[in-house]
């Protein structure tokens, strides 16, 4: 029905009827401008539930501020009254999950829609007497009858007729048998604002922030560390450049959304959906993925259906590094069972201020380099065996770092690799005359060299992936 303007004119007998035919005029075109001017304009704009009732099978909503789909404005407990509601024993006998709406009476012109506080009437509003006073005039307070909503909680299990409804939260049965329930936090209930709940806010948006954050740190840092730029030509060093440039462009657009109040879901929504378009070329299928359209009567699936995409396995696979310990007079490491697949590869890489072709030289001749097992190396050293012989590489895989690393590739062939794979553990020996002060337990040594100098290195095992050997 539609609520006309009122025809005010001199000497008209003022009536009840024409001030509340001019109020209801009013809010229909409120609602209307907040229809055409705002995209899914109903929705929760702040709830606060209370958990510990929960425990004892009650709902209580301390607070809850939200919009109908019918325009109808409710702030409770500002101007709305909200009786808990009891959860029955046997709500979830059917069912895992249970919904929680909020409703109020519909309109119904011709009947009453009001009543006064304490009846049992289901109907709109309250009538509460209260003292008002006149804003021009002080002293002069009135007594004049205020209108409550009078709003009511509601199962899905309920009749849901005579009310207009919105959800506001939903409950998951007890993990326990006679557990109370717990909020659902895969459901997210129609919001105007993405602050409006916590979990949207914090473990999404705030989570997929920090996530992007640390993304580029990780890529800028591999940047710096293998000395990238774009006039290298390698692919590697392509594909990060551009992948970082992404990520960046994504950290731009996620910075604000956690921290501006009163951003629309389907403002963040989209932004993430283009965060998720801008990464899509990194994965394996290069397009945009098949996410779900923008729904806002079920937010939760889209939402955490964009945040498990974005923080999916897509990065490639990372060498693992460990760094040499001292002990004694030699120096070692740890390896896991998981490495030692036949097409995994190990290389000991040098990391110093000295150039490479120095290093090479270095580790076969003064320091006289052994490698084997933490158990046979220092008699591998002792007998001038050959061990677990590295060979230098030149041209190490891009993956590994590359500033200040000089790269031996471990020969898995060689006999003394077999008590590396029987103890899991590796150890290295280099010329005790050209050691600079203790090493045991430190993780950087000082080596002396002919010429005087002191430099200081730190030893390192790397082992690569077969994604990376290839």
């Amino acid at each position: 029905m539609t609520n006309h303007a009122v025809h005010w004119a001199e000497g008209i007998f003022l009536r009840p009827h024409h001030f509340q035919a001019a109020e209801r005029s009013l809010k229909d075109l409120v609602t209307r401008t907040h229809d055409w001017s705002s995209p899914y304009p109903y929705g929760v704009r702040k709830i606060d539930i209370d958990t510990d009732a929960l425990a004892n099978w009650r709902i209580v909503l301390r607070e809850c501020h939200l919009r109908l789909r019918d325009g109808t404005q409710v702030c409770f407990p500002d101007d709305a009254n909200l009786s808990p509601l009891d959860i029955p024993p046997k709500a979830f006998d059917r069912q895992n999950r249970l919904t929680v709406f909020l409703g109020i009476p519909h309109l119904k012109l011709g009947q009453s829609n009001a009543s006064a506080a304490g009846t049992d009437q289901e109907v709109r509003y309250e009538v509460i007497p209260q003292e008002v006073e006149d804003e021009n005039d002080a002293g002069r307070p009135q007594t004049i009858d205020l209108r409550w909503s009078s709003l009511k909680l509601l199962l899905e299990t309920d009749s849901l007729t005579g009310y207009e409804t919105i959800p506001i939260f939903r409950l998951l049965r007890g993990e326990r048998a006679e557990a109370p329930p717990e909020l659902d936090r895969e459901y997210f209930p129609p919001l105007l604002a993405c602050d409006a709940w916590p979990v949207l806010r914090d473990d999404i948006i705030d989570s997929l922030t920090n996530f992007i954050g640390s993304r580029v740190e990780q890529d800028a840092r591999r940047m710096f560390d293998r000395k990238v730029a774009f006039e290298s030509g390698h692919r590697e060093d392509l594909e990060l450049l551009f992948q970082l440039h992404s990520l960046n462009t994504a950290s731009g657009y996620l910075m604000n959304l956690r921290l501006v109040r009163g951003i629309h879901p389907v403002t963040a929504y989209m932004e993430l959906c283009r965060v998720a378009g801008m990464l899509a070329i990194f994965r394996p299928d290069r397009r945009m993925p098949s996410l779900p359209l923008y729904d806002h009567d079920d937010l939760g699936t889209c939402f955490w259906a964009v945040k498990r995409w974005i923080e999916g396995d897509d990065r490639p696979p990372e060498p693992a590094k460990r760094v040499f310990v001292g002990a004694g007079l030699q120096m070692q490491v740890k390896l896991e069972k998981d490495w030692l697949g036949p097409a995994w590869g190990f290389y000991v890489g040098v990391e110093s201020t000295l150039p490479y072709q120095e290093v090479v030289k270095l580790m076969g001749g003064d320091f006289n380099m052994k490698v084997g097992s933490s158990r046979q190396v220092d008699l591998i050293f002792a007998r001038a065996q050959s061990g677990v012989k590295p060979e230098p590489d030149p041209s190490a895989p891009r993956a590994l770092p590359g500033r200040n690393w000089t790269y031996f590739k471990v020969d898995r062939h060689a006999h003394a690799w077999k008590d590396v794979e029987e103890t899991l553990s590796m150890g290295i020996r280099i010329n005790d005359s050209q050691i600079d002060g203790r090493i045991d337990g430190n993780h950087e040594i000082k080596l002396k060299l002919n010429d005087g100098r002191v430099v200081k290195m730190v030893f390192a095992l790397f082992a690569l992936p077969p994604e990376l050997t290839r």
